[in-house]
Formats: C-alpha cells, sequence, structure tokens
C-alpha cells in the first residue's frame, strides 16, 4: 500500500509544534503497514519565504519515518526558492529517498551531484487525449494573481489585458470559455472578478468551465477550443498536446523550464510582457506547435521507472 501525503496548515506555532509531533507519531505507526512512501505531484517543493514552512518540516519528518522503506519523489519540480539553505535542507533529503525523478532539467540539476535524481517529461504527458477542435472557440486558463507575492501587483493589468483580448474575439464572433483549473488556489475567484470588468452583452456570452474533480467532463470541453491563453502549467501542457493554438502565460519558472526542455521553439509572454503589450500583437503572434507527443509519451512513462520494479 502507498500513502500520498496531506499538509493542513496551521499558523500558530504552539500548535504546528503540536502537529508536527502528532504526525510524528502518525508516520512512525504508519511506517509498519505500508510498503513505500511516494511524493508525487508538481511544485510540491517551494520556497516563498526565507523560512522552512510546515510542509518542509513535515517532508522530513515523513522521510525520517520511513527511512528503512522505498520513498520516491515522482512529476516534481523543485523552486522556486529563496535561500541556498532551501536547497541544502532538501539535499538531505532527496539523498535518503530512492529515486528523486523530476519533470523538468533545472530541477534535477540543481541536485546533479546525487546519482539517484532523475528528469524526465511531465507525467501528463503519458494521458491519452482526442481534441475534437471547433475552430469558433476561444479559451483562458485564469490564476489569482493576488495570492502571489511577485504578482499581486499585477493583478488590476492582468484581468484587465485578457478583458481586451476577449472584447477582440467577442467582436469577431467567437465564443469565449473561462477555465477554472484549482478553485481552491483563487481560478474562480479571479475568474469572478474578471466577469465584473466585462461589458453586461459580452459577459452573457462567457462560458465558466470550473473544474469538479470529474476529469473527463472537463477535458472532453476543453480539447475543442481552438486557440488558448494559458496561466495555468497544465493548461500550457494540455494544449502543446492537443494542437491548439496557443499563448502561454508566465507567472513561474517552472514555466520557462518545461519550455526549455521540450525541442521546440514555444513563444511565449511572462505576465509583465503581456499587461504592456498590444491585444492585437499578442494575437497575431500565437500558433500551434508540433510536438513529439510520442517521444514525450514514451519519456514520461520513466517517471515511474523505479517505483514500477517494487510494484511488478
Amino acid at each position: 500500500r502507498i500513502l500520498y501525503k496531506i499538509i493542513r496548515i496551521f499558523k500558530n506555532k504552539y500548535l504546528t509544534k503540536i502537529y508536527i509531533e502528532t504526525e510524528r507519531i502518525r508516520y512512525n505507526m504508519l511506517a509498519n503497514k505500508i510498503d513505500a512512501f511516494i511524493f508525487i505531484g508538481g511544485s510540491i517543493f517551494m520556497q516563498n519565504k526565507p523560512i522552512l514552512n510546515l510542509s518542509d518540516k513535515i517532508n522530513k519528518v515523513i522521510i525520517d519515518c520511513f527511512n528503512r522503506k522505498p520513498i520516491f519523489v515522482i512529476g516534481a519540480n523543485f523552486g522556486p526558492f529563496i535561500e541556498n539553505e532551501f536547497v541544502e535542507y532538501y539535499w538531505n533529503l532527496f539523498n535518503k529517498c530512492d529515486d528523486v525523478c523530476f519533470r523538468d532539467n533545472y530541477s534535477k540539476n540543481l541536485f546533479s551531484n546525487l546519482s539517484n535524481v532523475r528528469s524526465f517529461p511531465d507525467v501528463v504527458f503519458q494521458l491519452r487525449i482526442n481534441p475534437q477542435i471547433n475552430k469558433n472557440r476561444i479559451g483562458f486558463s485564469i490564476i489569482d494573481m493576488s495570492t502571489r507575492e511577485n504578482f499581486k501587483l499585477y493583478e488590476t493589468s492582468y484581468l484587465l489585458k485578457i478583458n481586451q483580448l476577449i472584447q477582440v474575439y467577442f467582436e469577431k464572433g467567437f465564443d469565449i470559455y473561462l477555465f477554472s483549473f484549482c478553485s481552491s488556489e483563487g481560478d474562480e475567484s479571479a475568474i469572478k472578478n474578471l466577469l465584473l470588468l466585462l461589458p453586461i452583452n459580452c459577459k452573457e456570452a462567457i462560458n465558466l468551465i470550473f473544474y469538479d474533480g470529474d476529469i473527463d467532463k472537463f477535458l472532453k470541453i476543453y480539447l475543442t477550443i481552438d486557440t488558448m491563453f494559458t496561466t495555468r502549467f497544465h493548461a500550457m501542457i494540455l494544449s502543446l498536446m492537443g494542437g491548439q493554438k496557443i499563448c502561454p502565460l508566465v507567472y513561474s519558472n517552472k514555466m520557462i523550464n518545461v519550455i526549455n526542455d521540450i525541442p521546440i521553439d514555444i513563444k511565449y509572454y511572462k505576465i509583465e510582457e503581456f499587461i504592456n503589450e498590444k491585444a492585437m500583437k499578442i494575437i497575431s503572434s500565437i500558433k500551434s506547435y508540433e510536438m513529439p507527443l510520442g517521444e514525450l509519451s514514451f519519456k514520461a512513462e520513466k517517471q515511474f521507472e523505479k517505483l514500477d520494479i517494487i510494484l511488478l
């Protein structure tokens, strides 16, 4: 059996200490009942402030408790981080893992002196999809800039620029779709703020698609879109896989790192560039890309290569 970790948030330092010790007891008990532990996810090793987060402390507890069982990291990227001490902290933790497979070369290279660290394409590249493109559909994946320290100043400008783009497409008769990938991170809230900026006649023509856990239903609509403006990381990946025309809007280096690992030249806009560019110039720069999907899918399977040894 494999245990997936769930991190809770406590702001009170005393409660945090109690929680960590409670988790230590719980994980020590579970260590006798499971066969392996997996850290699986995307941006699960980030440092936003010059301190260790609760999740970082719990990660150490987990690795200490499961030190006699196989431990795997699958499909993650490392960072962003503020201090080199953060990298050193995780160097000591990753050194105790059986296999660490990142989804980008940048993360791997940070720990290049660890023989158990590898990188292969994102696990999503293994997904089997069937795009049914409707050339009259334009989509936007929206995120909440206000919760991101380095981008909260861009929140209004970001929404205003998307507002401009929506109105251009609306006036040309396109159907507009707004996608929320993650409600808990504010996607839906950002979409509601965007709707407040739109003219009434335009607002009534907007299609809202909020991910509710039903991936098949979500993808069935997502993969009909002809042109996607992708602020979400996995929106970018899905659109590249689906052969859609795409405009990646980059708020994190994790997107740039993955773009750099793909053997084609993909045009993207950093958020600070996007908000200052003219709408028509942005639209004229958008295109689709011939992705080496067979190669990427084959390589993405290797994320699970070491885990398969104990499962099969």
